[in-house]
């Protein structure tokens, strides 16, 4: 004689339930759930924090704040070099800067996104530099974007890259 169970508690269904749990406790564990709930980062228009911070040091000169922006691992493509790694060197070129000239920086048509702990930011910047002992003032245009992530005493680049456009283009 064979057992037949009513539709709403036979085995099959009963098993699709018991996967279907299965699996929604992993997505909510596994925190994808969440992640995917959330709307994309807008788009937002002005200067980030990162970049404000930035403008800040050089206009100061403050050599120790810059440092403190960076990292060990941090990448920085810059118009004068291929690439610096790290925030020895890093620092070592902004000391240069400051040690012969003072700066005055302009952001342009900058934007930024947002995450929780991570900022992306990229525009338009001019930066002057006038010699300290005399000399012709140095006016270099370009065009930035950078990585920033949240480190416990502010933000921390990741990726810095600034770059002028080819000459007679």
């Amino acid at each position: 004689m064979s057992t037949q169970f009513p539709k709403a508690l036979s085995p099959l269904p009963c098993a699709r339930r018991m996967l279907i749990a299965a699996a929604m406790i992993w997505l909510i564990g596994s925190g994808l759930v969440p992640a995917l709930a959330q709307s994309p980062p807008k788009i937002q228009s002005g200067v980030s924090v990162p970049v404000r911070s930035w403008v800040r040091a050089v206009e100061n000169g403050d050599e120790q704040a810059i440092a403190r922006m960076n990292s060990d691992n941090t990448l920085a493509y810059v118009p004068d070099a291929m690439v610096l790694k790290g925030r020895a060197a890093i620092a070592a070129a902004y000391r240069g800067m400051f040690g012969k000239f003072s700066a005055k920086v302009s952001i342009d048509d900058a934007y930024y996104i947002e995450g929780d702990n991570v900022i992306h930011s990229w525009g338009l910047y001019t930066l002057t530099l006038t010699p300290k002992t005399g000399g012709n003032t140095v006016v270099m245009s370009g065009r930035f974007s950078d990585i920033a992530v949240r480190a416990d005493d502010g933000w921390q680049y990741v990726m810095d890259h600034a770059s002028l456009p080819l000459q007679g283009r």
